[in-house]
């Protein structure tokens, strides 16, 4: 049995209708597919089935999805709020190594790290040309005394220095050997130096060129006293043990009580050192000396360069 044409669209009006109302026959007919089957009879009724193997001979089996064709795209609505922010995914593959960038700008010097263990020796080199010459070094420290080497022979006298020479220790060249020595030096009509009291010793340095020979001893002065001389003795003292050497056999004595005298004594080869010795003269009396009546008018080493 076939349908007519007005027959198929009422029968799709009433299933429509059915469709808005939501009537329950067709909610339980539709399939998990979405389509519903029906029978439509001859009058226009429709039937719901579950299969269109269920309709009758009389009956035109329809069936129809119950979402309809999807309609037309409308406007685009506004832009909603931003959403939160959705958790990290997780890091994508790494991609392949770009190409290399141009070199930067060199960066600060970093702090210096710390000092290696210093590596093997290397192989000797060759020598390199000698360089320039250098400034001298500051002077170094003054080393130790060597050893004394033997005494050289004599040089020949320079010029002006030749035959006789002559050391003269005169009036205000003596002191007093001790502190309660009194001494008077030019007193008005008196023509040396004598002792007005305390300790009757007089002294004074010598000092000679280094390896001169000393050959004479003189001693001028005036002497009234009866009973007592003047005294002079020319001595060496080692500068290491102190130890004192008169230079000549014995002492050199006024020995008169006449006034003004002039006395001298040789002196066997002495050659001055002034490293080991220091020299001077001793002027004593041999019985005591207090007032002018023994006077030192001066005093003359001889000696020679030669």
């Amino acid at each position: 049995m076939k349908a007519s044409a007005s027959g198929v669209r009422v029968v799709a009006f009433v299933a429509a209708a059915l469709l808005l109302t939501g009537t329950s026959p067709l909610a339980a007919a539709e399939q998990s597919d979405g389509v519903v089957t029906a029978c439509a009879g001859p009058n226009g009724q429709l039937r719901v089935v579950a299969a269109a193997s269920q309709c009758r001979p009389s009956e035109i089996p329809m069936q129809w999805s119950i979402t309809g064709p999807q309609g037309p795209v409308g406007p685009q609505g506004p832009a909603g709020p931003p959403g939160p922010a959705g958790p990290a995914g997780p890091p994508g593959p790494a991609g392949p190594a770009g190409p290399t960038g141009p070199a930067g700008p060199a960066g600060p010097p970093g702090a210096m790290g710390p000092r290696g263990e210093t590596g093997p020796a290397g192989p000797q080199g060759d020598p390199g040309p000698p360089g320039p010459q250098g400034d001298p070094g500051p002077p170094g420290p003054k080393g130790e005394p060597g050893a004394e080497g033997p005494q050289g022979a004599q040089g020949p006298a320079g010029p002006g220095f030749s035959g006789p020479q002559y050391y003269t220790i005169g009036n205000g060249d003596l002191r007093g050997a001790g502190t309660s020595t009194a001494v008077q030096v030019f007193a008005a009509g008196v023509r040396g130096t004598y002792i007005l009291g305390g300790e009757a010793r007089l002294v004074a340095g010598v000092h000679l060129p280094q390896n001169a020979t000393i050959s004479r001893v003189t001693m001028r002065g005036f002497d009234s006293n009866a009973t007592s001389d003047i005294r002079v003795e020319l001595l060496a003292q080692d500068q290491r043990t102190g130890a004192f050497t008169q230079l000549h056999p014995a002492s050199l004595a006024s020995g008169t009580s006449t006034g003004l005298f002039e006395v001298s004594a040789d002196v066997p080869f002495v050659r001055v050192d002034n490293d080991a010795y220091h020299y001077f003269v001793h002027v004593t009396s041999t019985a005591g000396w207090a007032g002018p009546t023994l006077q030192i008018v001066g005093i003359v080493i001889g000696y020679s360069l030669e």
